[in-house]
C-alpha cells in the first residue's frame, strides 16, 4: 500500500483497510505517525516503511524472510472490527446519547 505524500496525512488508506482482510503480508509505504502508520505499526504481519527505495527494498526483503501462518493474520481482527459498519453505527449512536 502506497500513501500519497501529503504534507500532513490525515486519512487512513482505504486500500490498506481492504488489505487487512486478506491473509497476506502487507507492506505499508507511509510516513511515520500518519494515521495508517499508527493503525498498523507493531503488527507482525504488516511492515511499514517510508517511500524511499532503500527502505522499500529492505522492507520487502524482511517480509519475504518470514514464513507467515494463517493464524498470524488473526492479529488484525481487532482492527478489522473497528471498520465494521455495525460497530461504527453503535459508536455513533452511543456518542449521540
Amino acid at each position: 500500500d502506497v500513501e500519497g505524500e501529503d504534507n500532513t496525512p490525515v486519512f487512513i488508506s482505504s486500500k490498506l483497510k481492504d488489505y487487512l482482510c486478506c491473509g497476506r503480508p502487507i507492506l505499508a509505504i507511509t510516513v511515520k505517525n500518519s494515521p495508517s502508520y499508527n493503525l498498523v505499526n507493531g503488527l507482525s504481519t504488516v511492515k511499514c516503511c517510508e517511500n524511499k527505495p532503500s527502505e522499500i527494498v529492505s522492507a520487502i526483503k524482511s517480509v519475504l524472510d518470514i514464513d507467515f501462518r494463517e493464524e498470524d493474520y488473526k492479529e488484525r481482527l481487532v482492527i478489522i472490527k473497528q471498520f465494521n459498519p455495525t460497530f461504527l453505527a453503535k459508536l455513533i449512536t452511543d456518542e449521540f446519547k
